[in-house]
């Protein structure tokens, strides 16, 4: 039982407005005990230190000044008192906005905690296509003629110059009877659209042979960059060899060398594989995205404003610790470098960060409607079935063995795939157990194998 007199109301945004009126002689009595302090602070002419009367200090000091040392003391515990009375439960920390002095009343903000609907999720289907296989057949071609590019070398060909061809030349240049530019071992690609020198100058080479000489005059771009822009120049050039790119052919000698692989076909099969893995993972992630987007758009939230700071701290130190992992700087430090401040890269990301809480909220939401449950066999093989080296896993085992705090961050991750997992698994029409009829996976019968599933990211086990 509490004698204050406390009033909230329920703001938008998950916030709710405390009101808490102070009775009068715990108001007095706290005053009181803001002037036996102020007694010993300072000196009351007639009287020694700490001994001055309650009613010389009001005088002295003022009524007002002691009402607001009092409210000073007041406020927390109040605060604190005033939730338990109201039976709040706040999200984080209330936020004093206001006081009134008579009667000595405090209006506390306080954030609640954030609620979900996830609306008819149970009823959401959208396609699932799987990997194009005519888009993976086009990308493990383009893998293999970049594998030949890059294998392909300038061989010398007994045939006459053609467009593209490495040419070695000697040439001299003569512009009003002077020789302005002379070169005896000079390596051209004749182009017909991006020229050496002149069109002609490139052209001109077309159809000789290794050995040939060649004389010719031609003007040099008026709009050119040359040192003899308009002015006719005359050529003495001769072919002294002439090279072909040439792109080998996707065979066993090229696996050998590209890979070390024995065979083509073993090569193609690798690259194929790796391609359909990776464009797995991106169709899934796109597939992902467009479920999740779909669910939000069917929910609503509502939370406060702090739950999204909240969120915005989780992903900068994610960010932070990323960079460092990558042998970076800080994000501190990159941020200097880029010249940005963390406030402007705090505000790029609260978007994704407010869709980020979202979901998680949404998730939690149909966690609890589907009673989803996480056994400590889950919880276990979410770190030992992970690659991680032996000091690391020693470390988490530590922490799963002695730290409470731990365990649930790993159990609410865990719980939080489950939920994603159920929502894609019913867009895709896939049979799933109803709400309540879940079942944790236990450990095996001794001696029974059971094939592992993939573990939880690293990133949400490095707590």
């Amino acid at each position: 039982m509490t004698d204050l007199k406390i009033t909230q109301q329920i703001l938008e945004n998950r916030q709710a407005l405390l009101s808490v009126e102070a009775p009068a002689q715990r108001v007095e009595e706290a005053m009181r005990a803001a002037a036996k302090d102020a007694a010993k602070r300072y000196t009351f002419p007639g009287f020694r230190p700490g001994k001055a009367p309650y009613h010389i200090i009001v005088q002295r000091l003022g009524r007002e000044t002691l009402l607001q040392e009092a409210a000073e003391r007041m406020g927390n515990e109040l605060y604190s008192e005033a939730m338990i009375a109201a039976e709040i439960k706040a999200y984080g920390p209330g936020t004093l906005t206001s006081i009134d002095w008579d009667p000595l009343t405090f209006h506390f903000e306080v954030p609640l905690p954030p609620e979900a609907d996830p609306g008819d999720y149970r009823s959401l289907r959208l396609p699932y296509t799987g990997v194009d296989e005519e888009e993976l057949a086009q990308n493990l071609q383009k893998q293999i003629d970049a594998i030949r590019q890059e294998h392909a070398i300038w061989e010398p060909v007994d045939r006459p110059v053609a467009y593209g061809d490495l040419v070695t030349i000697a040439m001299k240049v003569r512009v009003n009877g002077e020789v302005v530019l002379e070169n005896d071992d000079w390596d051209i690609t004749p182009n017909a659209q991006n020229y050496t020198l002149t069109p002609i100058f490139d052209a001109a080479f077309i159809g000789m042979h290794a050995g040939e000489q060649k004389s010719f005059s031609t003007l040099f771009p008026a709009d050119g960059d040359s040192a003899w822009a308009g002015e006719e120049g005359h050529f003495e050039v001769e072919v002294k060899s002439v090279k072909s790119w040439e792109i080998p052919p996707f065979d066993d000698d090229l696996a050998q060398e590209a890979a070390d692989l024995p065979t083509a076909a073993a090569l193609r099969q690798i690259i194929h594989d790796e391609l359909r893995q990776r464009m797995q993972v991106e169709v899934d992630n796109e597939y992902q995205n467009r479920v999740f987007d779909a669910l939000l758009a069917q929910a609503t939230c509502n939370y406060p404003s702090v739950a999204v700071e909240y969120q915005l701290n989780v992903m900068l130190a994610e960010i932070d610790q990323r960079y460092r992992e990558l042998g970076l700087q800080s994000l501190q430090e990159v941020l200097r470098i880029t010249r940005q401040s963390q406030e402007e890269f705090r505000e790029q990301l609260r978007p994704n960060a407010e869709k980020r809480l979202q979901l998680e909220l949404v998730i939690q939401a149909i966690i609890e409607r589907e009673q989803l449950v996480v056994s400590d066999y889950e919880l276990q093989r979410s770190f030992q079935t992970a690659e991680f080296d032996d000091e690391t896993l020693t470390e988490l085992k530590e922490r799963f063995d002695n730290n409470i705090s731990y365990r649930a961050i790993l159990m609410d991750t865990l719980l939080q795939q489950k939920g994603e997992r159920l929502v894609l698994a019913l867009a895709k029409g896939e049979e799933v157990p109803a709400p309540g009829e879940h079942v944790a996976e236990e450990a095996p019968p001794s001696g029974e194998h059971v094939a592992e599933e993939a573990p939880p990211s690293d990133e949400h086990l490095n707590v």
